[in-house]
């Protein structure tokens, strides 16, 4: 704090007889006043702001462990998105980010990511589509990829009491199903119309294409495979499973998204970007989405779906 003061002050530090003591009262209320500002600039956490359904699992899969310190990331509550919060806690740590982090529920993918443009979250936590991002180049700040071209899977969720979902053997057989997703999320809602399905239906949140596909009112939802052997999602009470052999590929790469316009937000994209090439190094991005089920060995046989 010396140091500090007497850069900012040089009054302070010289002989007291060469000043008027008015002058060394100004010098001292004015380093008081910096030294506070300075001690101030991160009072506010650092905000990563994730959906409802991912911050529950975050908290489940973090439990009492400090975010920095795992490096195991299966357990429960694990899958893409979640590892994908605690990635960037750790990618700002390593980074070098001095700050405090806070994670924030907040739901509806399209007003989050309007929050982070505006500055009132510095980042969302889940990565996003490159292809997204192209439009809001004023306020946000992409980071380097997560997810490369060609890494991106999903597997076709249903009910195990819907029978002719079961059955489906190739994607010619689609045709008679239905599906549900988010309008909101480009790449999954263009990838199903490309499909030639029944019918497409439109919910906003993860919770309730779970419950519509078990209630059966749809037939499947894509979501990324889980770190199970038998590749079961659960969702609260919700059990859905994929229709065996079959998987689609959504083209692109996925970032983060960091606020272009939040008070710490230059410096959080720097950490990040440089604790994600050392995340990277260490191989820990590829063992987070291994362990977390996203890369599956279980599944790599199967047919894909390419939207053409």
């Amino acid at each position: 704090m010396r140091v500090l003061a007497q850069n900012l002050h040089p009054y302070l530090f010289t002989e007291r007889a060469s000043v008027s003591p008015l002058q060394y009262c100004y010098a001292v209320m004015f380093c008081c006043i910096l030294l506070a500002c300075a001690g101030h600039a991160h009072s506010e956490p650092f905000t990563i702001a994730v959906p409802k359904d991912v911050h529950e699992d975050f908290l489940k899969l973090l439990g009492e462990r400090d975010p920095i310190s795992i490096d195991r990331y299966d357990g429960p509550g694990s899958r893409r998105d979640v590892v994908e919060v605690l990635l960037m806690h750790q990618a700002l740590s390593l980074g070098g980010f001095q700050g405090d982090i806070k994670v924030v529920s907040f739901d509806g993918y399209k007003r989050t990511v309007q929050k982070v443009q505006l500055g009132h979250f510095g980042a969302f936590g889940p990565s996003a589509w490159e292809s997204a991002m192209t439009r809001q180049e004023n306020t946000l700040l992409f980071t380097e990829p997560l997810i490369l071209e060609g890494e991106f899977e999903a597997g076709l969720y249903t009910s195990p009491r819907n029978k002719k979902a079961l059955a489906i053997k190739d994607f010619s057989g689609l045709y008679d199903l239905s599906s549900v997703s988010n309008r909101n999320w480009e790449k999954d809602w263009t990838l199903l119309e490309s499909m030639n399905l029944k019918q497409i239906h439109h919910t906003l949140h993860w919770i309730s294409m779970a419950k519509m596909v078990a209630a059966q009112r749809v037939d499947f939802v894509l979501a990324p495979f889980p770190p199970r052997e038998d590749l079961i999602i659960k969702v609260n009470d919700i059990e859905l499973i994929p229709i065996p052999g079959l998987k689609v590929y959504l083209s692109g790469s996925r970032r983060w998204i960091v606020s272009a316009h939040h008070s710490q937000g230059q410096e959080a994209y720097d950490a990040i970007q440089n604790g994600l090439r050392q995340l990277r190094e260490k191989g820990l991005v590829t063992r987070a989405y291994i362990e977390s089920g996203f890369f599956n060995r279980l599944t790599r046989d199967w047919s894909r779906y390419q939207r053409k």
